[in-house]
């Protein structure tokens, strides 16, 4: 069987969109299934070919991160996309920015384990934008620290 065929089967096995469950055995079982979930707009198209969305993890000024399944893996196989907002890229320079980002995160990632890995997967996803994947950890975000200050450990000094 074809890389592309894989891929394909792959594509069409999501039955629910993640995000707001609407059903898509409809789409597909007449061979049109959308790149969007027509009901709440939730990206149903793999990322860089092999990255499923699985939902929103954060959102922000610039962009939107995902929970996202490897689709070819079994075990360890959650990553987050960071998806970042197409018209920010109107701005003269962003797209060198962006990969200066990626570039700059992935070199520091490499040499401390306290930076979220970068892993070699981004660019632009046409109709959705410029993303990159990053490994998936888990726990309680920044922002659930910050907002339960009790939860943070105690500081020797």
């Amino acid at each position: 069987m074809s890389e592309d065929k894989r891929m394909l089967d792959v594509e069409e096995n999501i039955d629910f969109c993640p995000q707001c469950e609407a059903d898509l055995a409809p789409y597909r079982s007449v061979g049109a299934m959308p790149s969007f979930c027509l009901q709440c707009k939730f990206p149903l198209m793999l990322i860089a070919g092999k990255y499923r969305l699985e939902r929103v993890l954060g959102e922000g000024g610039f962009g939107t991160v995902y929970l996202a399944r490897h689709i070819r893996l079994t075990r360890n196989a959650e990553r987050v996309v960071k998806l970042i907002k197409p018209d920010i890229f109107q701005y003269e320079g962003m797209d060198k920015r962006f990969y200066r980002e990626v570039q700059v995160t992935s070199d520091l990632s490499q040499r401390n384990e306290h930076i979220v890995r970068i892993y070699d997967d981004f660019g632009e996803e046409p109709h959705l934008g410029h993303f990159y994947v990053m490994e998936y950890l888990q726990g309680l975000s920044l922002f659930d620290y910050v907002n339960k200050p009790a939860s943070l450990p105690e500081i020797g000094w």
